[in-house]
């Protein structure tokens, strides 16, 4: 058997809320490591949406095939969260176990994060049931039928790990790297080792999308796998591609590349990045709705985040809550 890893992040434009990094790690036969996984988990899952809305009954009544794509595709900002949540709900059941409530996605997902989260006041006592949009029975149908097609590939979804870095965490990344190209970059190598250590022998793809215009990686992953010859294999402005060898008895080839996302466990660690982004912000506006009721909800990029910050300025002094806890530098 072989391994494959995918990574992506959500929230690296805005100043509000976290920065997600997500990576995923699966296990699949040799011969399917640089195949196309979709080609062997239809008709359950699909990359790309039915005419009609994903996540509702077909004419027939069996469920609608499962969609696992670029979180940009399964989800757009006002049509809701029921596609992205089936297909993040499905894939964490094929882990054996569904996060329930909101601080139970949290534990699950980004365990090394709850202790901030516990420190900051719009996280802090904030819990919901899940899932928040999708049908629990169609959560379940896409469950069942996702587990199926992985058993008939041999293809197993091995772990899902996130990191989300807040405000403070975050600046001082950022102050500590020089840019948050690099706090990007820093993240999805620390979690890509850790996924790697959960790995059996063999050979491991793994497949990052481009952060920022970086056409250069290797600094960046010497520094994390200190003990291992890391050497490039392409460096372009589509792709840059390395390999090295563990002495765990692993062949790594990592490659950063546009558009990554088109391939299974970059597409699924994209979702689960934008699930994770999005329960924050629930998070984040309910807490900010309570303390200035007629404040409007807020994603937190750029332009709306500054009008969000100016509607709420009096409070968040009367409630001696320091800028930094936040306010994303960039």
């Amino acid at each position: 058997m072989a391994f494959l890893i995918g990574t992506d992040e959500a929230g690296y434009g805005p100043n509000l809320g976290p920065l997600v990094v997500a990576a995923t790690l699966w296990e699949v036969p040799d011969q399917l490591l640089s195949a196309n996984l979709y080609d062997h988990l239809t008709p359950e899952v699909i990359a790309a949406p039915l005419p009609r809305a994903a996540g509702k009954r077909v004419a027939n009544g069996e469920p609608a095939p499962l969609l696992l794509a670029d979180s940009k595709v399964v989800y757009q900002s006002g049509t809701g969260l029921t596609s992205l949540e089936r297909g993040v709900m499905a894939s964490l059941a094929a882990l054996g176990s569904v996060p329930q409530s909101w601080q139970a996605l949290w534990q699950t997902l980004a365990t090394a994060d709850g202790e901030t989260l516990s420190q900051i006041p719009w996280y802090a006592d904030y819990d919901c049931p899940l899932p928040t949009q999708a049908a629990l029975d169609d959560v379940t149908a896409a469950q069942q039928g996702l587990a199926a097609a992985l058993a008939r590939a041999e293809i197993r979804l091995v772990a899902v790990q996130c990191r989300a870095v807040c405000a403070g965490q975050f600046n001082a990344a950022v102050e500590q790297y020089g840019n948050k190209g690099t706090v990007l970059s820093t993240l999805t190598i620390e979690l890509v080792a850790s996924l790697l250590a959960q790995a059996g022998q063999g050979r491991v793809q793994v497949l990052s999308d481009k952060h920022g215009g970086r056409n250069r990686y290797v600094p960046l992953l010497q520094s994390q796998f200190i003990d291992y010859l890391v050497t490039v294999a392409e460096e372009s402005r589509l792709r840059s591609t390395y390999r090295f060898a563990t002495v765990a008895g692993q062949q790594v080839q990592w490659s950063f590349c546009q558009g990554a996302e088109c391939h299974l466990p970059a597409a699924v660690a994209s979702m689960v990045a934008k699930y994770l982004r999005e329960q924050a912000m629930a998070a984040f506006n309910h807490y900010w709705q309570l303390q200035v009721p007629d404040v409007r909800p807020t994603a937190g990029y750029p332009g709306d985040a500054r009008r969000f910050r100016r509607d709420i300025a009096a409070k968040l002094a009367e409630l001696k809550i320091e800028d930094r806890l936040l306010w994303r530098c960039c």
